[in-house]
């Protein structure tokens, strides 16, 4: 069994599509879940700021900081509350190279995120984290690849009763 799960969070209901998978394997072995986000500055593809982005300053940045906390504390508060030990964790870095940092560092024996789904040029262009990862991590990595949420009305309510 999984003792400690690290959980990488951007934010957005794709990555959180991991958190029900996470929840039940954390109960069954008495897991810790570790939720991660990683700050990184803003870049565009080519890896330098876009024409409209100014450097942050260090006001921002540190509000960055404190604004991802507060949504990790929110999120573990809810796991907390189904029983599942959580705790927040902010880092600065790239975002594969600081997950599997934190995952030697933290002793997490399983990574768990999902996938953004990206497929060929815009996987090429902006790369895959998950990819990075699943390839550079030392423990088991579970990847879920969440169905995207589709335009039309109809879709979307099937796509509600599948969980999403």
């Amino acid at each position: 069994m999984f003792h400690k799960i690290l959980v990488p969070l951007d934010g957005s209901q794709l990555a959180e599509s991991i958190l029900p998978h996470v929840s039940t394997l954390a109960l069954c072995g008495k897991a810790e879940v570790v939720l991660l986000r990683v700050h990184v500055r803003p870049v565009n593809t080519y890896g330098m700021l876009d024409a409209g982005d100014l450097p942050l300053t260090p006001e921002d940045e540190q509000a960055d900081r404190r604004k991802a906390l507060d949504y990790l504390k929110t999120v573990a508060q809810s796991l907390i509350a189904a029983g599942v030990p959580a705790r927040p964790l902010v880092c600065d870095g790239t975002v594969a190279e600081a997950i599997l940092q934190i995952a030697d560092a933290e002793g997490a024996d399983l990574i768990a995120m999902s996938t953004h789904g990206r497929s060929g040029i815009a996987r090429w262009l902006i790369g895959s984290d998950a990819n990075k990862v699943m390839h550079g991590a030392r423990v088991p990595v579970l990847l879920i690849r969440p169905v995207h949420p589709l335009s039309s009305p109809v879709q979307a309510d099937e796509s509600e009763a599948v969980g999403i």
